[in-house]
């Protein structure tokens, strides 16, 4: 299946669990944390009343950290902890960006809902541009800050941040992706001008236009002596 590679750029405090061993892997520094994706399961976003709000694809993902297997068939959500490393994938409109602005519109519909009825609920923020999604998370509660950067088109993680400060200790992890299959996900933001790749032409065209003018009236100006 589809597989993505991670390397850890920052790690203090932090650990993941070793469902095979049934232990905790402290990560290092430089450690490298590999998905592979095994399947996928379905869950469909609802509101208090009813009414489903998107579909959410959750992935099935074996783990491997430095190589070493840490756990099989793990179904990875939002946990605070960590991210699905493969999100969105499809909705139920078959469509990549209906899936985002869902979600989206999912999450700040419950954090209205829990200022009305005075219940704790992290704040998630979706930016949403041309070629990546940011997600912020916001824990006032967990004293967490989670900051993940989506591929747009293929839902692939490509980094994550998160931050956890309370009494006893103070939790960092940093990790970026390495490598993946889908080679697409790795592809760096095009510069903002080559969406206007139209207008370049056009200007282009009057500057050497332009310039055809200026030698005509020239020579005609030599020809007139």
């Amino acid at each position: 299946g589809d597989w993505a590679e991670y390397e850890a750029k920052i790690s203090q405090n932090y650990a993941m669990y070793d469902n095979i061993n049934k232990t905790y892997i402290s990560i290092k520094t430089g450690d490298r944390i590999k998905y592979v994706l095994k399947g996928k399961v379905y869950s469909a976003f609802r509101g208090p009343f009813g009414g489903e709000f998107c579909y959410l694809q959750y992935p099935i993902c074996d783990i491997y950290i430095n190589n070493n297997k840490t756990s099989e068939n793990e179904i990875l959500t939002f946990d605070k902890k960590n991210m699905p490393p493969f999100l969105p994938v499809e909705t139920k409109e078959d469509s990549y960006y209906y899936f985002w602005e869902d979600i989206d519109r999912y999450y700040q519909y419950w954090e209205n809902t829990s200022k009305i009825l005075h219940f704790p609920y992290p704040n998630y923020t979706f930016i949403i541009e041309k070629d990546i999604v940011t997600i912020k998370i916001v824990d006032n509660t967990e004293k967490t800050n989670i900051s993940a950067i989506y591929d747009k088109d293929t839902g692939v993680l490509r980094s994550l941040y998160l931050k956890k400060t309370n009494n006893k200790t103070n939790v960092e992890f940093y990790m970026i992706i390495i490598e993946t299959n889908i080679k697409k996900a790795l592809l760096p933001t095009p510069p903002w001008y080559t969406e206007y790749w139209y207008i370049w032409i056009l200007v282009t065209i009057i500057v050497i236009y332009a310039v055809f003018s200026l030698k005509n009236k020239l020579k005609k100006k030599l020809e007139s002596y």
